[in-house]
């Protein structure tokens, strides 16, 4: 984004090069938070913190086997929602998990170990998110325990 605003505006020195950079920079912050409520309206799961929505707009600039992470997840999302709807099971749950079930790849975009240790992490930041929602994004990576049931 620098490098266009600087060819298009032809002034090319030190300070235009910074000032431009900053400029791109805040636009992009802007526009990472746009993408993740764009995911989160197309997703049809409300109420997400502000945080969780950077964090998830930063998967547009991802991919994963060839594929956009946040266009992944969105899929993913509805498909879930649909599965949840069909099995008697609570949809809402199914697609708040679903897109946020590769938001580690946000905070590490090499997709190991340190994607799904930030992915746990994430998993149990918010009081937002349920139990179920934190086990269903663990398991993703077969790394989450079966949460506990009470026996009657």
């Amino acid at each position: 984004m620098t490098l266009e605003k600087l060819l298009a505006d032809g002034r090319i020195h030190p300070a235009r090069i910074e000032e431009m950079y900053y400029q791109s920079k805040s636009e992009l912050e802007s526009h990472i938070l746009e993408a993740g409520e764009q995911a989160a309206l197309e997703a049809n799961v409300p109420a997400l913190d502000p945080e969780l929505l950077k964090l998830l707009g930063r998967l547009k600039f991802r991919t994963s086997y060839g594929q956009n992470v946040l266009d992944h997840v969105v899929e993913v999302t509805q498909l879930a929602g649909l599965m949840a709807d069909e099995l008697g099971a609570s949809a809402k749950t199914a697609r708040r998990a679903a897109l946020l079930h590769d938001i580690g790849k946000a905070v590490s975009p090499r997709g190991r170990g340190p994607a799904r240790a930030g992915g746990r992490r994430l998993s149990r930041a918010s009081t937002a998110r349920t139990e179920a929602v934190a086990h269903a994004m663990e398991a993703h990576h077969n790394e989450g325990r079966a949460p506990r049931r009470s026996r009657p």
